[in-house]
């Protein structure tokens, strides 16, 4: 079983000021001791949480420390499996883009269910109720 870290999980996780932080790090927590298996991100989500996380928080030092967690810099290990977008995930996005735009879904969302799709993993940890019915969507810890 493999799950998918979404942007405002990340987010919240690493802003104490955001009102889900508290979920946000016992999803992490659960998710980081295998609660939903193998732990995956892309480089889409990577982007997107790094510079919301530099806008929401207005910390440069945050926001890097996001990204060295994400990318597995030392002194930290790869604590997730990275899932580049391909072009024929991008093209695919593309297609969901078009085929959702009546749903609040940003380009990355639909990356991320492109990967979903296309990686067959099993669930989404997410806050965003705009995956619903579109992708297994895991909202809280256990």
């Amino acid at each position: 079983m493999t799950v998918l870290l979404d942007t405002g999980v990340l987010v919240a996780d690493q802003n104490p000021r955001d009102r889900r932080h508290e979920a946000a790090a016992a999803a992490m927590e659960a998710a980081l001791a295998g609660t939903w298996g193998k732990v995956a991100i892309t480089d889409y989500i990577v982007d997107e949480a790094v510079t919301l996380c530099r806008v929401r928080t207005g910390r440069h030092d945050l926001a890097d420390g996001l990204a060295a967690r994400l990318i597995g810099e030392p002194p930290h290990r790869p604590a997730f499996a990275m899932s580049r977008v391909t072009y024929e995930d991008f093209l695919e996005a593309r297609k969901l883009f078009s085929t959702y735009s009546d749903q609040d879904l940003s380009f990355t969302d639909c990356t991320t269910l492109a990967v979903l799709r296309s990686r067959s993993i099993d669930h989404l940890l997410s806050f965003d109720d705009d995956f619903d019915g579109l992708a297994p969507r895991i909202d809280a810890p256990p």
